[in-house]
């Protein structure tokens, strides 16, 4: 064997191997004289060893300074050969905690990290048995030597769990950890994992039992409750005074679990149905849009922020449908109530503990995912919804975190509501009669569709041209395709449609290209289809030029139900527009027409006021409708049935009533029959 970095002499290699107490006798340094009557070898700087019975020898670096060394190994009666590097380091190990003290959440999952200073290992033990009635060792070892820090997760959610490693995990490829011993809930019971770990003789421990490896079992009820836990690294640790103690103690740090607060916001998200959603990846590349108006098929998000638990929530990865049920066995409900259903269904109701054998939910299971389950760090949690699972309409929604989750309090449970709409897929396009025939003419609609999709547009006219556009809804729901007409002469009649993707939502018109040199003037009006008897509202008119040129004299004209409301003549700049609001009302119900004009385009309405509150209201059916005004005294007195009026002049032929009489029964009769069917 030679040394060849550090240039060691032979008697000093034979001194690093040949070592009684830890290679057993089975490695003899062999010294030429002794043993050989020929030399093997001229160097002073190669040691020969006779190796018997073991396949690994230790190495004492006692008898070395600090450096690195290589070693170069030859076998004297074959060819074979090999090399192995050693650093030796000074004994000044550190085993130092990071970013401490670890203020954390009940429930919580997070790393407790050890900087690690000339070694590869370290003792580490969580919590004061005395302080908390639990009380964790470790053992944990870069074994690849390969880390200044090792990462050991701590999932407070699972301390109650039937094995004490479910809680502890050692987050690098190439570290291991090991469960020295356990102290948890019962001082009789010391649990001992490994106790080669363990100077001294572990039967010296003040305990009734010292439990074996399979002991490893939890006591708590519950998680761990909020407190502050201890934290120790050492270099070993060891029986002494009947207890387990530490070996040259190194840092020392807390963990404060804290109680678990309230959640914060809620917001719900909306994104393209042809969009990814498997991980936060996803949603942040998506074009995503904050709304409570959702269209069938699109992406239905919420987001809840500061919801903590990330322990309880660690075992849910990206896209995991489990969540839903497994939220709701931890106590914490999720459920979805359409508003606007017809009143003999009674409550259609979603929630996701419907499928729980435990639970007494009327209603369907919820389907719901976890959006971001392997990033889920207590701040963002992100569900996807599917909407089909709904059908269009209005829902409320609640978020309710009941005292049945072990970190909230009796009796103060919360809850976290809002409302979402489901709408059908619809595409609307502001229809012009007349198209500039020039390149980057631009054609609009709006559409229900989430922001971000791409609308399908075509602009053809049979034997001249087609073109296609696929312009991208905005974040007002607003799309705006642009074509090139530059190539075809002003009159062609074409027709414009408009798909969503997936062709639920569709729109045309029909339109004439004019000279793109001159002006050309499009009129867009819009008020509301429905409003309440008295009740004001506003058309909305714009007059737009898309031509090349201004246009002097635009005559616009305003009509509301039947009266002219403006007759204005405006000067209109190209690419500019003349934009103004009027208001109207109805005093009874019917129908309100109105049109705006604007020289040769024109558009046109309908509002319909109704008065629904006094279509069943009291008016209808109180005291004034069937009162003793209608059937009292004087419909049926002296003057209705004495001598002088009932002759044979007025007799009507109806025997005891005249003919008012009869009448005000009828009435009556008409009156009560639409009482029973309302």
């Amino acid at each position: 064997m030679t040394e060849v970095e550090e240039g060691l002499d032979a008697e000093e290699i034979g001194e690093v191997f040949d070592n009684e107490n830890d290679n057993n006798d089975h490695v003899t340094y062999l010294n030429d004289a002794d043993y050989f009557e020929d030399d093997v070898h001229e160097d002073d700087d190669v040691a020969t060893f006779g190796i018997e019975g073991v396949d690994d020898i230790t190495a004492n670096t006692s008898v070395l300074e600090a450096g690195d060394y290589e070693f170069e190994f030859d076998v004297t009666d074959s060819l074979a050969s090999d090399n192995a590097t050693l650093e030796v380091r000074d004994d000044d190990a550190e085993r130092n905690f990071v970013n401490d003290p670890y203020i954390q959440q009940q429930g919580d999952e997070f790393n407790i990290t050890v900087e690690l200073e000339d070694t590869d290992d370290t003792y580490v033990t969580v919590g004061d048995y005395d302080d908390n009635a639990y009380e964790v060792g470790l053992y944990v070892e870069d074994t690849e030597g390969d880390y200044d820090e090792v990462n050991i997760t701590f999932n407070t959610h699972e301390t109650n769990t039937e094995d004490v490693y479910d809680a502890f995990e050692a987050q690098q490829d190439d570290a291991e950890l090991e469960v020295v011993y356990a102290l948890i809930a019962d001082d009789d019971i010391i649990a001992i994992g490994d106790d080669d770990h363990i100077q001294g003789d572990v039967g010296d421990l003040d305990a009734d039992e010292v439990g074996s490896p399979d002991s490893l079992a939890e006591e708590l009820s519950d998680p761990l409750v909020a407190d502050d836990y201890e934290l120790t690294t050492s270099a070993a640790l060891e029986v002494d005074d009947g207890e387990i103690d530490f070996v040259d103690r190194g840092d020392t740090s807390f963990i404060n679990l804290e109680p678990l607060g309230s959640p914060g916001d809620v917001t719900t998200y909306t994104a393209p149905e042809d969009d990814s959603m498997s991980d936060l990846e996803d949603f942040e590349d998506a074009t995503v849009t904050a709304t409570d108006s959702v269209a069938e098929d699109d992406y239905l998000l919420m987001e809840l922020e500061d919801a903590g638990m990330t322990g309880a929530l660690a075992e849910f990865g990206d896209n995991d449908d489990g969540v839903a049920t497994g939220l709701a066995s931890e106590g914490i409900y999720v459920e979805v109530e359409q508003t606007d259903a017809a009143s003999n269904l009674g409550d259609v109701v979603w929630n996701n503990s419907a499928d729980l054998e435990e639970t007494d939910v009327d209603g369907e299971q919820l389907e719901m995912t976890l959006v971001n389950g392997d990033d889920y760090e207590g701040e963002q949690l992100l569900f996807d919804i599917p909407t089909d699972q709904f059908g269009e309409g209005e829902y409320e929604w609640t978020i309710e975190f009941s005292d049945e989750n072990v970190y909230v309090d009796d009796d103060e449970d919360f809850e976290i509501e809002g409302e979402f709409d489901i709408d059908e897929r619809e595409v609307s396009l502001d229809d012009v009669d007349e198209v500039p025939n020039v390149d980057g003419a631009e054609l609009s609609g709006d559409t229900t569709v989430a922001p971000g999709t791409e609308i399908d547009m075509v602009a053809s006219a049979s034997g001249e041209f087609v073109l296609t556009d696929d312009p991208v809804v905005a974040d007002d729901r607003t799309f705006t395709g642009s074509f090139d007409f530059s190539d075809y002469d002003a009159g062609i009649e074409f027709d414009v449609e408009a798909d969503e993707p997936l062709g639920d939502g569709e729109d045309d018109f029909t339109a004439e290209l004019v000279d793109g040199d001159g002006p050309v003037i499009n009129v867009e009006a819009d008020a509301p289809s429905s409003a309440d008897v008295g009740e004001d509202v506003t058309l909305d008119v714009t007059v737009t030029n898309t031509g090349g040129a201004a246009a002097d004299d635009v005559d616009i004209g305003v009509v509301i139900g039947g009266e002219n409301v403006d007759d204005t003549n405006s000067s209109i700049d190209a690419d500019e527009s003349w934009t103004n609001s009027y208001e109207f009302t109805s005093d009874s119900e019917g129908d309100i027409e109105w049109s705006v004009t604007a020289d040769d385009s024109e558009e046109t309405g309908v509002t319909n006021f109704s008065d629904e509150e006094t279509d069943d209201d009291a008016s209808d059916d109180d005291a004034t409708d069937d009162d003793a005004s209608d059937d009292d005294a004087s419909d049926d007195d002296a003057s209705d049935d004495d001598g002088e009026t009932d002759d044979d002049g007025d007799d009507d032929g109806t025997p005891g009533f005249g003919v008012a009489v009869a009448l005000a029964a009828l009435l009556g009769a008409a009156m009560l029959a639409l009482r029973k069917q309302n």
